[in-house]
């Protein structure tokens, strides 16, 4: 699990497998487990959320799930936390790279960078810090230029 304070108001999470057990359950019930593991991020990391949130939640069944936590409005009338949870189960992922080492690997081009679908590749060759999701993804799927 990764947890990065981007602001005071938008968290991004990394949550490995080895926290979900399964995807093949329903989408509420997933929404359940997510708010769960949140209250839990929020203890164990002492984030002391407070108010309403978005949760943007990417799944990878390779990897994990990426989480962008991102505050809408503070709770006025008492103390706690409350999130309004989006699923995206069917993005792509990019891992970002510099130097190409092309073995059977989907490659995309976008302003001067080398994106790798994660699908094509192995679980192990993939480092965690240069994955790439959500909106900018989309960028790359629709614009990028394939490379191979």
């Amino acid at each position: 699990m990764r947890v990065e304070t981007i602001s005071d108001e938008y968290i991004k999470i990394f949550i490995n497998l080895f926290y979900i057990d399964s995807f093949d359950i329903s989408k509420n019930e997933l929404a359940l487990r997510i708010k769960k593991i949140l209250d839990k991020v929020n203890m164990r990391y002492k984030l002391y959320l407070d108010g309403f949130y978005k949760v943007n939640c990417y799944i990878n069944k390779k990897l994990g799930i990426f989480i962008d936590l991102i505050k809408i409005d503070d709770n006025e009338f008492s103390k706690g936390v409350d999130y309004r949870i989006v699923i995206y189960d069917n993005n792509k992922f990019y891992l970002e790279c510099n130097d190409i080492d092309i073995k059977n690997y989907k490659i995309k081009k976008y302003n001067n960078s080398f994106y790798i679908d994660i699908d094509s590749i192995n679980s192990s060759d993939i480092d965690i810090s240069s994955i790439i999701y959500g909106k900018n993804a989309d960028k790359i799927f629709l614009s990028g230029k394939s490379i191979k």
